[in-house]
């Protein structure tokens, strides 16, 4: 290998490491601010935010939708779920497999889950198993986003293994107070279509 090559990957990794650094402090910081957010808050940032979802194009034209559970401080995605299955949209929710892997099973309803790793909500494991390639809508949490439609996620990697390659799209869904300037992003980071706050949908320009 050239010496230049070689320089050329040192410097990537450095960079690599750096980033990831970057990241897990504002993950960090985020999270103690998400700990302090008011319930009510959240309530109403996620009424507004299922309003604004219920009221765009890319949820009209969808008839698969991936939506997560919500856990903790998330974003509440309950009665987006209830309104969609309602307007006779396919739901389908994530599963968490090991090596930090994901797929999409069915849900139909709260008989449909039970609690899986770290305490959230999840699908049982023989329920109908959606392919990627027929989701047309998939909500995202996230610990924070940009205004470029950034995420910066829990750090296990399993929504951007899980969205890696796929052409759906893709919305984060973040409380303004979690709105950063700017989230240090790799090459293993798939960005949002879009980001949904309280204040309304940011489109990413590609």
């Amino acid at each position: 290998m050239r010496m230049i090559d070689t320089l050329a990957k040192k410097g990537d990794a450095m960079m690599a490491n750096s980033i990831r650094a970057r990241k897990g402090i504002l993950r960090d910081r985020c999270r103690d601010l998400r700990k302090e957010m008011d319930m009510d808050y959240l309530r109403d940032a996620s009424d507004a935010i299922t309003k604004h979802i219920l009221a765009s194009e890319a949820y009209r034209v969808a008839g698969t939708i991936f939506v997560y559970m919500s856990y903790g401080k998330e974003v509440i995605t309950d009665g987006f779920i209830a309104q969609a299955l309602a307007d006779g949209k396919k739901i389908c929710i994530p599963l968490c497999l090991p090596e930090n892997q994901m797929e999409a099973k069915c849900y139909t309803g709260p008989e449909d889950l039970h609690s899986g790793r770290y305490g959230i909500r999840e699908p049982r494991e023989d329920a109908e198993t959606v392919a990627r390639e027929e989701i047309d809508l998939a909500l995202i949490p996230c610990v924070a986003c940009d205004k470029r439609c950034n995420r910066l996620g829990h750090g296990a990697g399993y929504y951007d293994r899980y969205l890696e390659g796929t052409d759906f799209v893709k919305m984060a869904l973040c409380p303004e107070k979690m709105i950063l300037s700017n989230v240090a992003v790799d090459a293993l980071d798939v960005p949002m279509d879009a980001v949904v706050t309280e204040e309304g949908i940011v489109t990413r320009n590609r």
